[in-house]
């Protein structure tokens, strides 16, 4: 069976001048900023009560004594960002073509200028572009305001460098293309459940189980759970190397990952959202519209 995708053109104009009208579109790519502005904030004020908690009391308090660097909470920030961008373009892209069914707006294409598989690829496409311009902006404000907040500098303890700074943002990169290579294969299991669904809702909650249940049981799949992406997500519950990140630039030298996981991290992804795209794609040709 040849795959086609006959008037790809037409869907995408459709697809991006609904994205450029749509109120939500706009909340998807500027909703993963807020969270970073608001837990950077809160994260801030928590500190400084502690602080001014110690100056009255005089009394050691053990908790929030990392104050030194601003990475360490920027790669936090990052986190919870990079979880509400996978929850919501993978939300949407188990809403969308779903959505599309129950309205007709799909029947209507088909039938006059586009293949299935043109219609199920503008849509893919669409949501990659939301999800990196969410993912972008928030990045940018989450950089600039832990930078106003606290300081860039490198780890320092007892006057002996843990780690540079040239090393942090090395990890930090790192650890940000490990997480973000997760998000297209996010994006085709939202899209399989979306052409297998019969509505919207069934479609919405079905990612949402599928991602909240996993999150739950992955740690009694051991060193099984590798082969899932979902593991190296930024999620509520991960495995992901962003994480582990989050303490290599505090200066924690017993943190290891092994070179295994890192292989698997990279390629897992990648096999995995080409295995959702061709299901997408057979599921799509197979359904009653």
């Amino acid at each position: 069976m040849a795959v086609t995708v006959k008037g790809f053109g037409v869907c995408m104009k459709s697809e991006l001048w609904i994205a450029v009208r749509s109120s939500s579109t706009y909340l998807a790519i500027l909703l993963p900023s807020t969270i970073a502005v608001v837990y950077l904030a809160m994260s801030r004020i928590s500190e400084l009560a502690i602080e001014a908690r110690k100056q009255f009391t005089n009394v050691e308090i053990p908790i929030g004594e990392d104050y030194s660097t601003g990475y360490g909470h920027l790669v936090d920030g990052m986190l919870v960002t990079l979880a509400a961008v996978v929850l919501i373009v993978t939300t949407y892209a188990a809403w969308s073509f779903a959505n599309d069914c129950r309205t007709g707006t799909v029947r209507h294409l088909i039938t006059r200028v586009a293949s299935r598989n043109a219609v199920i690829l503008a849509k893919v496409v669409t949501i990659h572009v939301i999800a990196c311009l969410a993912f972008v902006l928030a990045f940018a404000i989450a950089y600039l305001l832990a930078g106003s907040l606290w300081t860039y500098e490198s780890v320092v303890e007892d006057g002996y460098e843990l780690i540079g700074e040239m090393e942090i943002r090395s990890e930090i990169l790192y650890g940000l293309g490990l997480a973000t290579i997760t998000i297209p294969a996010c994006i085709a299991l939202g899209s399989l459940v979306s052409v297998s669904a019969s509505s919207p809702v069934q479609s919405t909650v079905a990612i949402l189980a599928i991602l909240v249940i996993y999150g739950f049981f992955q740690p009694y799949f051991g060193s099984y759970a590798e082969y899932c992406f979902l593991t190296f997500t930024p999620l509520l519950f991960d495995a992901s190397y962003l994480r582990e990140v989050s303490e290599i630039v505090r200066g924690y030298s017993d943190v290891y990952i092994s070179d295994q996981t890192v292989r698997l991290n990279l390629w897992i992804p990648v096999v995995q959202a080409i295995g959702f795209l061709v299901l997408t794609y057979f599921v799509t040709e197979r359904r009653r519209l």
